[in-house]
This record gives C-alpha cells, structure tokens and sequence, in this order.
C-alpha cells in the first residue's frame, strides 16, 4: 500500500503534469474570463444585463476548459461523453450544497469540495448522472482526503485573497485613487478566475490519480 506522503505527492505531481500539457487552455481561461469582468465592473457597472451575460459566457468557458483538461490527460482509447447540461445540474446541486455549508460553517463546505473534487471530471468521462457522479466521488476519496487537503491549499487560498480583497476595498474604499479601485477590480477578477481554474485542474488531476489508482494491482506483503 502506498504511503500517504507518497499520495500527497502523487497528487500534486499529477496537477503539474497536467499543467505544464495544459498551459494554454488554463491562461487562456485565466486572462479571458478576468478581462470580460473586468470590463464590466470597470466601464459598464450599472448594467445588470451585462453581468449576467458575462456569468454565461464564463460559465460556459468553465465547461469548455474542463473537456480540455480532459482531452489532454484521456488515455488512448478512452471516450469522452460530455455533457452540458449534466454539467449544469452537477454545478447547480453541488454548488448550492457547498454554497450553504460555506456560509453556515465554512469547515464543512471545504470538506464537501473535497469530496466531490473529481464529480465534474467523472461525470465528463462517464456521463452516468449528476448524483451517480457525485456518489463515485465520495466513495473514491475517501482513502485520499489527506492528500487531496493538501493540493487543495493553493485554489482555497486563491479564494481567500478574493474574499480579502473584497473585504478590504468595504472599509477602504472611500479613500482609494481611480488606480486604487481599478487595481482592486483586477485583483478580485483575477484571483476568482486563478481559483476556478485551478479548481478545474485539481478535479481532473484527483479523477486521473484515482483512477489509475484503481486500475494498478493490489500488492500483498506476506
């Protein structure tokens, strides 16, 4: 049995790897999507239609990123099924569940994203149903929720200074420049967008270091 620093490891290792084939797509995501908000938040605040266009578009840039996470780490032979509206309902019943244990007690919802990291990643590769995905995830973390803390640490953390800029600008924001606020507008738009991309990665690294978890042999010591 593998060593759970040698699984913390393992995940990590696999996150880069997966980075480093998929650069791209992660930057491209990254710059688009703070681009589209920080435009928005900049030139165009009063417009709620515009907010929600772009909460679509990065949703759905959301989605195109995790299929190209997953065309790039996909063994040969392996079939993709997709699925955006699976995608959707996954986002809609996991996110409102992590959502309330966040505001109620925050331990609980990180503990919730934890379990069901790979559920997105899964349901890309399986399409076998929101909850069916959601199941698989929990039960296939369960022996990897150290590691997977761990490799969690820097998308939270991403999060957190999203929140603390945000915090920041309540109780600052009548003594700050034009500078001052543009520089506060990019700086929450781009931690948000790091997190969420990072997230992505995370989940799909955690579904491919599971799963060749489950393919390699028991090994049995006398």
């Amino acid at each position: 049995m593998m060593a759970e620093g040698t699984h913390s490891t393992a995940v990590l290792v696999e996150q880069a790897q997966i980075a480093r084939k998929a650069v791209v797509p992660l930057a491209a995501y990254v710059v688009i999507s703070t681009l589209i908000y920080v435009v928005v938040d900049l030139l165009y605040p009063e417009e709620n239609s515009l907010y929600l266009v772009s909460a679509i578009v990065v949703w759905g840039m959301g989605f195109l990123l995790l299929g190209q996470l997953m065309q790039i780490t996909a063994p040969s032979g392996e079939t993709l099924a997709g699925g955006i509206g699976s995608y959707f309902g996954l986002g809609l019943i996991s996110g409102t569940a992590i959502g309330v244990a966040l505001v109620l007690l925050i331990v609980p919802g990180l503990y919730l994203m934890l379990r069901w990291l790979p559920s997105y990643a899964r349901l890309f590769h399986k399409r076998e149903g929101v909850i069916e995905s959601m199941r698989w995830s929990w039960d296939h973390t369960e022996p990897f929720q150290g590691p997977l803390a761990i490799a969690m640490v820097g998308p939270v953390a991403a999060y957190v200074l999203f929140f603390g800029i945000g915090f920041w600008y309540e109780f600052n924001y009548l003594e700050l420049s034009d500078l001052g606020y543009q520089a506060t507008v990019i700086g929450m738009n781009l931690s948000v967008s790091v997190a969420v991309a990072w997230f992505q990665l995370l989940g799909v690294a955690a579904y491919r270091f599971i799963q060749r978890r489950q393919s390699q042999p028991v090994e049995v010591f006398e």
